[in-house]
């Protein structure tokens, strides 16, 4: 089952943490998604893009690691 972090309308009511083993799934379902591109249209069409997602990714994963 893809991963689903459910954002409120109002930021205050926020309360769910995102552990690193969450970010671990949001990578792998991230990573699907680019080979289903990659195999459509060529790693040109991620060359920009993935390097951009893998150190959001990173930096969340730090977050993540920080609040556990």
């Amino acid at each position: 089952m893809p991963f689903q972090l459910e954002i409120p309308q109002d930021m205050d009511e926020y309360e769910q943490e995102v552990s690193v083993v969450d970010v671990y799934d949001i990578a792998s379902e991230i990573g699907k998604e680019f080979e289903k591109i990659i195999d459509a249209h060529g790693t040109e069409a991620l060359t920009s893009l993935m390097p951009k997602v893998i150190n959001a990714l990173e930096h969340l994963e730090g977050l993540a690691t920080k609040n556990e």
